[in-house]
């Protein structure tokens, strides 16, 4: 009996690391070098719950946070806020907050770009990884 708890121990530590590493087990879309600013969230949300992804940001130099190449059918973009920074100095970053609800439950990722809109090349990226879950699995 003691090493068929200790074995099903075992399988749950291996279960649970094997969870979190597939949330950041993908394949990005886009090109990463070493000089690549990427910058990984997560975030857990319920089933019909909005929940919030906030990223430093600078609006005056005409940077904002923009979805890579759209959104999983199973989040829904809410809303864009901005929070200026606490001490008004020029150039300081404030705080871009992206507002998104959860249709579905499961695993999807987010990922945005940090650029201009009328420029090619971001300056980063930020991939978040979004586990949306029934309120019964607490």
């Amino acid at each position: 009996m003691y090493r068929f708890i200790v074995a099903l121990c075992a399988l749950a530590l291996l279960f649970s690391a094997g969870r979190a590493q597939a949330r950041h087990a993908m394949v990005l879309p886009f090109p990463v070098t070493e000089a690549t600013d990427v910058r990984y969230l997560e975030a857990e949300t319920f089933l019909n719950d909005d929940f919030e992804i906030s990223l430093a940001a600078n609006p005056s130099t005409g940077y904002t946070w923009i979805d890579y190449d759209g959104l999983p059918t199973a989040i829904s973009f809410v809303s864009r806020t901005y929070d200026p920074p606490a001490a008004a100095m020029p150039g300081a970053e404030g705080r871009e907050r992206l507002r998104y609800h959860a249709n579905a439950t499961g695993h999807n990722h987010i990922i945005l770009k940090y650029a201009r809109p009328w420029e090619g090349k971001p300056a980063a990226y930020a991939v978040c990884c979004v586990y949306v879950k029934l309120p019964s699995q607490l």
